[in-house]
């Protein structure tokens, strides 16, 4: 009795370990089955996530409404809309040379709603002379090249400069006196390019800031001598007759006004021109940068874009947001040697 009774204690031990494991083995597949679900949930809450961009996107231009920067890039913010599905708002934000609405643009929160318009030297230039929250190109990101804009010095048709080298020869007779606008403000490249004529002709001007549109009327108006801005906003004004454009920066002739030899031609070595970008915060994540900057390229790859490119004199250059800011960097290296032998920097 007492054999058989130690028997069935020992089978009974074993059926209870089995029932115990396979408990354990049931609440084991149940935990599979749930984490299983939950990931399957989370999965499907991150696909149902809604894409970029999901309300409307502001884009600073950092200076005044009217201007030719103005209205490249709201025609380029067009552009952008039809591709992203969301409105583009172009807000106006100027200030001393760019620097206000570009300070916006990288201080802004890097979540793909704000970009900003900027040119070369508001990046390459004006840090080095003004006391900006930001050191140069790599305060910030960038998304690709729109343009390069060829400049152009003109005066009144109606005046007494009917070449350059008459404008030339009164500011060497006369120097200080003649009195020119730098279109966008001071140490830009207009500026830049007034400098060096200044100094490879040997003459001195009376150099003034303007803002990027509002020179034209002063020169119409015989307030000031003359002024260097874009030929996409002066063609218009040229081939009307009232103005006369003296000389072109910029690498070969403007389309819009044939007639107008270049720097070069006019044996100034005079070859910077203003190239324009999107620029956004840094620390933008990376598929919300990518995808910004494959809208900007394909408003800049438009026939509509080429056509007002053609339309306006803009030389259509897109660059890749990589080459981009390796050239920024480059040119603030060569800038910074140029505003040092002009001797802006001791002027700060």
């Amino acid at each position: 009795m007492t054999q058989l009774s130690g028997k069935h204690e020992g089978v009974n031990e074993d059926m209870a370990n089995r029932t115990i494991a396979r408990r354990e083995f049931l609440k084991l597949g149940a935990g599979v089955v749930a984490l299983s679900a939950l990931g399957g949930s989370l999965s499907a809450c991150a696909s149902s996530a809604p894409a970029f961009p999901t309300k409307p996107i502001n884009l600073i231009v950092p200076l005044a409404a009217g201007g030719a920067p103005d209205a490249t890039f709201r025609f380029l913010a067009d552009q952008m809309e039809k591709d992203l599905g969301q409105k583009v708002v172009v807000v106006n934000r100027p200030g001393p040379g760019g620097t206000v609405g570009v300070a916006e643009t990288m201080q802004a929160k890097p979540d793909g709603y704000t970009v900003g318009m900027c040119a070369v030297a508001m990046l390459t230039v004006q840090p080095l002379l003004q006391d900006v929250p930001y050191k140069g190109p790599d305060d910030g990101a960038v998304l690709g090249q729109a343009e390069f804009a060829p400049m152009v010095l003109y005066v009144n048709a109606k005046g007494q400069y009917k070449t350059l080298q008459e404008l030339l020869d009164a500011a060497q007779k006369n120097p200080g006196k003649v009195t020119l606008a730098s279109g966008g403000g001071l140490y830009n490249i207009p500026h830049v390019e007034m400098a060096l004529l200044e100094q490879l002709a040997g003459v001195k001007f009376n150099i003034v800031p303007y803002g990027s549109n509002d020179h034209v009327p002063a020169v119409l108006g015989g307030t000031i001598d003359g002024a260097v801005g874009q030929v996409a906003l002066l063609t218009q004004h040229i081939q009307a007759g009232n103005a006369r454009g003296l000389v072109v920066f910029g690498p070969g002739r403007a389309s819009g006004l044939p007639d107008i030899a270049t720097a070069k031609e006019q044996n100034y070595n005079i070859t910077d021109i203003p190239y324009e970008f999107l620029l956004a915060p840094k620390g933008l994540p990376k598929e919300i940068s990518d995808r910004l900057a494959a809208s900007f390229k394909k408003g800049v790859d438009s026939t509509a874009f080429k056509d007002y490119c053609d339309k306006t004199g803009l030389i259509r250059q897109y660059e890749t947001p990589d080459a981009l800011m390796k050239k920024l960097k480059d040119d603030a290296v060569r800038h910074k040697k140029i505003v040092d032998d002009l001797g802006w920097a001791a002027k700060k």
